[in-house]
């Protein structure tokens, strides 16, 4: 029994093995110093040197308190990666089989009042679409954010709301502030509240 089960995990290697090499990552940075209220931007890259597409699903797994973390896409189509000559526009990692045009994953940290510093964990759960979806690995990433204290920082950000320098859908996602929405229905509940007391009087 022993052995068949020996015999049946050196197979499932040999299976996962392939796979491993056809999907890649690469963390282009994984340290990043801030002053306080600032904005660190790290980049991930991926690339799939198989002709079938992946789907990829990226979650924060652990991050401070303070911390506000964007990832731009956060779920994506890995494509079968170009491989270059000729290179098309983008960022190419080069492999023993060639060079791979790779995807580009954004991660926004946004610092709200830690200091010093500070770690996120990230994973990108990779999974096959075929016959339903199923995940067959997951890669973790770790990024460190350095905090420095600045007054001027922080008296800019009391004056004006945060903003991100793109364009990012995921605010469509509910990755946005709510405080506005929140004072609005609390003074909205306290109006309807004056009028149904002013009609029963």
């Amino acid at each position: 029994m022993l052995k068949k089960f020996k015999i049946f995990c050196i197979f499932l290697l040999f299976l996962l093995i392939p796979q491993a090499q056809a999907i890649g990552s690469l963390q282009k940075n994984n340290f990043l110093e801030i002053e306080k209220g600032g904005i660190a931007n790290f980049e991930i890259l991926f690339w799939n040197t198989e002709n079938i597409s992946y789907f990829v699903k990226i979650e924060v797994r652990k991050k401070p308190e303070n911390f506000f973390v964007l990832i731009e896409p956060s779920e994506f189509l890995l494509y079968p990666s170009s491989q270059g000559p000729p290179y098309e526009e983008g960022e190419y990692v080069s492999l023993p089989s060639g060079d791979f045009k790779a995807f580009p994953v954004n991660v926004y940290v946004k610092d709200f009042g830690e200091t010093g510093e500070q770690e996120v964990f990230i994973s990108a759960l990779i999974g096959n679409e075929k016959g339903g979806l199923s995940f067959l690995m997951e890669k973790n990433f770790k990024f460190k954010v350095k905090v420095n204290f600045s007054s001027q920082v922080k008296e800019a950000n009391e004056t004006k709301p945060f903003s991100f320098p793109i364009n990012i859908s995921s605010f469509e996602k509910g990755a946005i502030d709510l405080k506005p929405l929140f004072y609005f229905l609390i003074v909205l509940i306290f109006i309807l509240i004056s009028i149904l007391v002013y009609r029963r009087a």
